[in-house]
């Protein structure tokens, strides 16, 4: 008789997001920046905008760097960014923030 064992960590929980900046005001065809934390390691985190994810860059600090985009083809009813994280488990979050579109 054979016996195996595997011990292995099991994660249900998505990372939690924490915005770190205030100000989000961003101008048709124009580019913003939010900063945010994340609790634990992510395989994937960034803006989404309609289908683009833009990527988000970790800092020396630990707290995450993202340049996102109002494009000029996107009416401002249908600007909708979100915070998106996906952890090394596959677990994912999705995090709306306060923000300011300006027409143009």
């Amino acid at each position: 008789m054979s016996v195996f064992s595997h011990e292995f960590l099991m994660d249900s929980e998505p990372p939690r997001i924490m915005v770190q900046s205030l100000a989000h005001n961003i101008n048709q065809g124009g580019i913003t920046a939010i900063v945010y934390r994340l609790s634990e390691a992510v395989s994937r985190t960034g803006v989404m905008v309609k289908d683009t994810l833009f990527p988000a860059h970790l800092q020396p600090d630990g707290r995450w760097l993202c340049l996102f985009a109002f494009p000029y083809f996107l009416e401002k009813d249908s600007f909708r960014p979100m915070i998106e994280a996906v952890d090394i488990a596959g677990n994912s979050a999705r995090q709306s923030f306060p923000f300011f579109a300006n027409p143009r």
